[in-house]
């Protein structure tokens, strides 16, 4: 796995902090091959159920197509939304807490660190 680089820190300040009504282009500031990779990963993702370890467990979610979380009964505020070529952002709607995925080149594993602190991964279902 690649650390979060400056660039993806950069990129995740600046969808917190600048308000959606600041520019009419989602898209201005991201180059072309940017904007593809993230297509990428969305359409890996969109609707695949994958397995979350935690603390020895493992928990099936969905990255569902609506952009929500599926599957994971704790988490039914959570959402998700591309952050990178390789990082997904989750956000709990409830209370603003967010986590940050970052998957390996061949989007079949990731890594985190869990809502509560302790480090976290997931995996592809098998069933996919």
């Amino acid at each position: 796995m690649k650390p979060l680089t400056l660039a993806a820190l950069f990129l995740l300040a600046s969808a917190l902090l600048t308000p959606a009504s600041a520019d009419t282009d989602p898209l201005r500031g991201f180059s072309r091959q940017a904007v593809k990779n993230a297509r990428q990963l969305e359409l890996a993702l969109s609707g695949t159920t994958w397995v979350y370890h935690y603390q020895g467990e493992d928990f099936p979610l969905q990255f569902g197509a609506s952009g929500k979380v599926e599957k994971l009964q704790w988490w039914p505020t959570v959402y998700w939304r591309i952050i990178g070529p390789s990082e997904v952002l989750l956000e709990d709607s409830s209370d603003g807490k967010l986590m940050v995925l970052r998957f390996n080149d061949a989007t079949t594993k990731f890594e985190c660190k869990d809502w509560a602190g302790p480090l976290a991964s997931g995996s592809l279902n098998a069933e996919n």
